[in-house]
């Protein structure tokens, strides 16, 4: 089995149920066999059989309906079908709509012999097809750019109750961030570091690291030291730019405390390095980078890009 999640599906009749196998990353099913024993004990033992020798994590049952749509006698048979499964094997089940699998391949000839675990392959791509619209709606719903704003703003504002603090934002969409957080909260002032001379890979980055300080510079318009300081980024991964802003902040004096928020929390961690408030925690492939963009009204999105070295 190929790595990510194993899932076995069934496309379940009272004479023969299809099977196939599939996995989370390709997502695309493989017929196994058509179990045709008309002993339902001996159906059990076949699929605990192809159970343990496949071990998936998940099942699937195709679920027959009508039409359009409403039920009829065997979506019962395979509603129960798949509840015996649960029951017997302790795998979670998910149900299937799969009244035209069968229909896509009764028109081939080559099919007939294996109509069963092809139909059972089919209900498996539909469901990794139903779930990537799940999850991409999803991660649609979390990358609100200015949805995951607002909730930064309603925490700060419950923040503001437990004492002062001083903005400060990372460059640049950390502190595209803290300007507009400054201003919907009324607050005079807000800072900026720029983190480009502190970083671990500044001698890769080379001119690219002098033009970003050239174009929004360090200013930090209050006392350091003593200040409690809410450290404001955009995007945190790995860790590695909150530590070159603390080091930044650091040349500056020496602040009571440091509080981090984050627009977006990507989640995996190279240092010790976590979060007071955040908008979201968005789980991405490493290969994708979250970019902030503001437009001409300095309202916010995300952009997805993907990472080319």
């Amino acid at each position: 089995m190929p790595s990510g999640q194993g899932v076995m599906a069934f496309d379940y009749g009272t004479r023969r149920i299809g099977v196939a196998i599939g996995n989370s990353i390709s997502r695309v099913g493989h017929p196994l066999k058509t179990i045709s024993h008309a002993n339902a004990q001996m159906r059990f033992q076949e699929i605990e059989d192809l159970l343990k020798e496949w071990q998936p994590d998940q099942l699937v049952v195709g679920l027959p309906v009508h039409p359009d749509g409403t039920e009829h006698e065997m979506t019962q048979k395979a509603k129960r079908f798949g509840n015996q499964l649960h029951g017997r094997f302790h795998l979670p089940v998910q149900w299937v709509d799969e009244r035209y699998t069968s229909a896509v391949l009764e028109g081939d000839a080559k099919m007939q012999d294996n109509l069963d675990s092809h139909s059972a392959a089919l209900i498996l791509e539909q469901f990794f097809a139903e779930l990537a619209a799940k999850q991409n709606k999803s991660i649609g719903q979390m990358m609100n750019a200015e949805l995951l704003y607002t909730k930064l703003l309603e925490k700060l504002r419950q923040r503001a109750q437990s004492g002062p603090f001083e903005l400060v934002g990372l460059a640049m969409g950390g502190a595209w961030i803290a300007e507009r957080l400054a201003g919907d909260l009324g607050l005079a002032h807000y800072g900026v570091i720029n983190v480009a001379f502190h970083r671990d890979d500044y001698a890769e980055k080379g001119m690219t690291a002098l033009r970003t300080a050239s174009t929004m510079s360090t200013h930090l318009p209050f006392e350091v030291n003593g200040a409690t300081v809410i450290l404001i980024d955009d995007v945190l991964l790995t860790g590695r730019t909150v530590r070159a802003a603390l080091n930044e902040l650091f040349d500056f004096g020496r602040p009571a405390a440091v509080e981090l928020m984050v627009l977006a929390d990507r989640g995996k961690r190279e240092l010790p390095i976590s979060t007071d408030f955040s908008g979201e925690e968005i789980l991405l492939p490493d290969r994708q980078i979250l970019v902030l963009e503001k437009d001409d009204a300095g309202k916010f999105s995300f952009q997805l890009e993907e990472r080319t070295a």
